[in-house]
């Protein structure tokens, strides 16, 4: 697991040095780690560029240009430094590495397909199968029928939520019982159908618009009342779709398909993140990830262990477009805003941004890192 995720970060940096490279810029470093990532282990320069990897490589890595070293050799007008490209040269260098972010996940992907001959679509079917004990009359007399799949209830559709839920105990070991989130569907370990109603559910007890699929066909049931943990008493099973592949063609498109639904899948936990469904506490760093990706790689399948390699992959692509200055996102804000006001930004101004910016960064690094440790004492992961 760590591995892999040295090649994930591998093949991010790789995109920006192997840009750099077309482009004619040199870069004096290529770290596999960052610098408080423990002690250096190789340190070797080829050509121009110093190769180095630190202990713990795959907790990050970057490519540092002479831009940013006061006493590089190179002069001020040279044409090989990174601030001395056009302003498109400078983003396709930003971009490069998320490029191979995505490309890496695409790869992932598509040797799922090639192997198993599947590739996830991240959602599931919910087969209605019997009434339990603590069923509601209402919900007996529903006109639910055994093989029914439940589509939604009030406008919330399962195939969505259950396979976000699936994916949440990448989060939650188990899922918490505490969650702020309130219009969402869920499982516990028991397969007990949870509803957690929007306030006006909360007041009548009433899930008004319950749509199954029978036979193909979308059917409303009459409105049911739920018990009172919101459980709906019955027994339910949950099949994983999966998108066939039996051609190069279908290999591709299924691929795309999948793509897209990761991307689904991490906006959905920005959403939760930005509207306070879930904490800064919730958030999983490296160590949480390599304990869970080798769990599912060898107490599930390898099959699950590649998914989750090429949704962190597709991570790491995301959270570098945001607007942090030592992220790419951050680096592209101050390229475009140097274009838009027809001016560089001054080298020793970039510089104290970027030297503020890595001393936070750290100390958010050592917070995530101090937050896995707690999740796994407690056994939260």
């Amino acid at each position: 697991m760590v591995f892999f995720i040295g090649l994930i970060i591998l093949a991010h940096e790789s995109g920006h040095f192997l840009c750099s490279k077309m482009l004619g810029v040199r870069a004096d470093k290529f770290a596999f780690g960052l610098p408080f990532c423990g002690p250096i282990i190789f340190r070797k320069k080829i050509c121009n560029t110093e190769i180095i990897i630190h202990l713990l490589f795959f907790f990050g890595g970057y490519v540092a240009y002479p831009d940013s070293n006061p006493n590089s050799d190179l002069p001020l007008n040279s044409n090989h430094r990174f601030l001395n490209k056009t302003p498109f040269e400078k983003i396709l260098i930003t971009l490069s590495g998320i490029f191979m972010n995505i490309l890496i996940s695409f790869i992932l992907i598509m040797l799922i397909g090639i192997i198993w001959k599947v590739i996830p679509a991240n959602d599931y079917n919910v087969k209605f199968l019997s009434f339990k004990n603590n069923a509601q009359a209402s919900i007996t007399t529903s006109g639910l029928e055994k093989g029914d799949i439940i589509y939604s209830i009030n406008n919330n559709k399962l195939k969505d939520n259950i396979a976000l839920q699936e994916y949440l105990r990448v989060y939650y070991k188990p899922l918490k019982e505490k969650r702020k989130q309130e219009n969402i569907i869920e499982y516990n370990t028991n397969n007990l159908l949870i509803f957690y109603p929007d306030i006006y559910v909360k007041h009548t007890n009433t899930l008004n618009n319950i749509i199954v699929i029978r036979e193909g066909k979308k059917l409303q049931l009459t409105p049911v009342y739920a018990n009172e943990d919101f459980s709906l008493g019955i027994n339910t099973e949950i099949k994983e779709n999966f998108l066939v592949v039996n051609s190069v063609s279908s290999l591709f498109k299924n691929t795309a398909k999948s793509i897209i639904n990761q991307l689904y899948l991490l906006l959905y936990y920005v959403k939760e993140l930005v509207t306070g469904q879930l904490s800064i506490t919730d958030i999983r760093g490296i160590i949480s990830i390599v304990k869970i990706g080798s769990e599912l790689s060898f107490y599930d399948s390898l099959y699950r262990g590649l998914w989750l390699m090429s949704f962190l992959s597709i991570n790491m692509a995301v959270v570098n477009l945001i607007p942090f200055p030592v992220l790419d996102g951050g680096k592209l804000l101050i390229i475009l805003s140097g274009r838009m006001f027809q001016k560089k930004v001054k080298r020793k101004t970039m510089n104290n941004i970027l030297s503020f910016a890595f001393k936070l960064f750290y100390v958010i690094a050592n917070l995530i890192l101090l937050n896995d440790i707690i999740a796994i004492i407690s056994g939260v992961v």
